[in-house]
């Protein structure tokens, strides 16, 4: 009976500081694997939350406030009037391939609290040489929308310095707590993503690079959740796995026994035939 091969003789017994460096590299990529899944995870429930709360029933300004952070999106219906001659353009914002701003708005309720509502999107010349007029409506408003945490990239106002004098602001960052100073209201910490609408022409600038004044509450709106999408995590997951597989292959690689080829003799070194 022939006896049973056994690893040691395809393989090299490997030091010891090969086989901890292994176990340290396997340990550290599907840490960050299972991690990667535990984010996309997370991601998938507040994806799921975003779309639950949408379809919810709308409650007052101070009954989403009580209920948010812990609660990621609230459903919010609200009545007021905007802040007037006061708008906040969100720079560096694109949407369908083009570049543009978002608007955003103070609106004060009639419960007495204020909050700043993302109105949509506008896009902008190439060339930067013009920004469209918002047109904010005057009078008592109803609004709908999520209650949401406000964007959170960009430089932050603190560093770029006091708010002008002016009706419009350009801003790279939206922090409500230093945007109302320049409202003239206290601002709530969360933001309300008013709700979509189907795209329009909103926001047309001319061919002379003259923009016409826009109805803000026309603007094309869709709104996500203002995080990385699951599927991003899961690939980043997938390539962690990669690299613990490619550890592997590479640990095998590296300890495998080369087979010796046969050494063939010339001609010249046969011996002569008696």
């Amino acid at each position: 009976m022939k006896p049973r091969p056994t690893l040691l003789k395809f393989f090299h017994r490997p030091h010891f500081a090969s086989i901890c460096l292994l176990a340290f590299g396997l340990t550290f990529f599907m840490t960050l694997g299972n991690w990667q899944l535990g984010r996309a995870r997370y991601k998938d429930a507040l994806y799921a939350s975003f779309m639950e709360s949408s379809r919810a029933q709308g409650v007052s300004l101070s009954q989403a406030l009580s209920k948010w952070p812990a609660q990621s999106y609230v459903n919010t219906e609200i009545s007021g009037q905007f802040v007037p001659e006061k708008t906040v353009l969100l720079d560096s914002q694109t949407a369908n391939g083009r570049i543009g701003v978002q608007v955003y708005q103070a609106f004060q309720s009639s419960d007495g609290g204020a909050v700043l509502v993302a109105l949509g999107f506008m896009p902008i010349p190439p060339d930067r040489s013009s920004f469209p007029t918002p047109n904010v409506p005057r009078g008592l408003q109803h609004l709908k929308g999520l209650l949401s945490a406000p964007p959170s990239s960009g430089l932050k106002l603190g560093e770029i310095g006091a708010a002008p004098d002016t009706p419009t602001w350009l801003v790279t960052r939206i922090e409500p707590h230093a945007l109302s100073p320049y409202f003239g209201v206290q601002l709530a910490k969360a933001v309300l993503l008013l709700d979509a609408v189907e795209p329009e022409n909103s926001a047309s600038v001319g061919a002379a690079g003259i923009a016409e004044p826009v109805d803000v509450l026309k603007l094309p709106r869709v709104w996500h959740p203002n995080t990385f999408p699951p599927e991003r995590h899961r690939g980043y997951a997938a390539t962690w796995f990669g690299f613990a597989l490619t550890s592997v292959i590479i640990f095998l690689l590296l300890h495998r026994k080369r087979t010796p080829k046969p050494i063939e003799q010339s001609d010249a070194e046969q011996p002569d035939a008696q």
